[in-house]
C-alpha cells in the first residue's frame, strides 16, 4: 500500500503544479507550449501507475487465507 501511496501522490502533486501553471499563463496570455502538456501526462501516467498498484495490493491482500478469529 506504500507504494501506491507515494505513487499515486507523486503524480498528483505533478499533474497539479503543471495545471496551475497552465492555468497561469493562460490568464497571462502566454505561450504553454507542448512541453507543459507533456509534463501533466507524465503526472497522469505516474497516477495510473499508483492505481495499478492498489488494485494488485487489494488482489494479493483478497487472496491470502484470513486470518483465525480471536477467542
Amino acid at each position: 500500500f506504500g507504494r501506491f501511496f507515494w505513487l499515486y501522490n507523486a503524480g498528483l502533486m505533478i499533474s497539479a503544479a503543471s495545471m496551475a501553471v497552465n492555468g497561469v499563463l493562460h490568464v497571462l496570455c502566454e505561450d504553454t507550449g507542448n512541453a507543459l502538456a507533456g509534463i501533466a501526462g507524465a503526472g497522469h501516467t505516474i497516477m495510473t501507475a499508483g492505481l495499478i498498484l492498489l488494485f494488485v495490493a487489494i488482489g494479493q491482500r483478497a487472496l491470502t487465507a484470513p486470518a483465525a478469529p480471536a477467542a
